[in-house]
C-alpha cells in the first residue's frame, strides 16, 4: 500500500461504523425522552432513564476518542515514514517492526465495539 493511502487512513478511520454507532446513541436518547414526554410517572432521575442516558453518553465520548486515537496513530505512522525518508508516493508494506500497530488496533476496535453495543441492552 502506497504511503500516502496510510495517510488517508487517519481521515476515515472507520467511518462508516462510527457513523451507525452515532445513529443508534442518538436513536437511544429520541427512545429516552419519548419515555420521558409519555409517562406522566417519569423523571430524569429515575435509574431506568438516567442509566441509559449514563452509557450513551458514554459510548458517544469513546466514539470520540476512537477517532481521536485512531488519527493520532495513522498520522504518527505517516510522520514516522516521512522522517525516514519516505515520500507519499512510496508503496509501504507493514512489517515485523509495524506488527504490534496492528494488534494495538485490533484490540482498540474490540474495546470499541463492546461501548458501541452498550445502548443496546
Amino acid at each position: 500500500m502506497k504511503l500516502r493511502k496510510y495517510l488517508e487512513n487517519s481521515r476515515d478511520y472507520t467511518k462508516k461504523s462510527s457513523d451507525i454507532a452515532r445513529q443508534l446513541n442518538f436513536a437511544g436518547i429520541g427512545i429516552v425522552l419519548l419515555i420521558l414526554l409519555s409517562s406522566k410517572d417519569a423523571e430524569i432521575s429515575d435509574l431506568y432513564i438516567l442509566l441509559p442516558l449514563i452509557t450513551i453518553s458514554i459510548s458517544l465520548f469513546i466514539d470520540f476518542l476512537q477517532y481521536a486515537i485512531g488519527a493520532f496513530l495513522w498520522k504518527d505512522f505517516y510522520k514516522k515514514k516521512i522522517e525516514e525518508g519516505m515520500s507519499a508516493d512510496t508503496e509501504v508494506n507493514i512489517g515485523e517492526e509495524d506488527k504490534w500497530r496492528k494488534k494495538e488496533l485490533m484490540v482498540f476496535i474490540i474495546l470499541s465495539l463492546f461501548f458501541w453495543l452498550s445502548p443496546i441492552y
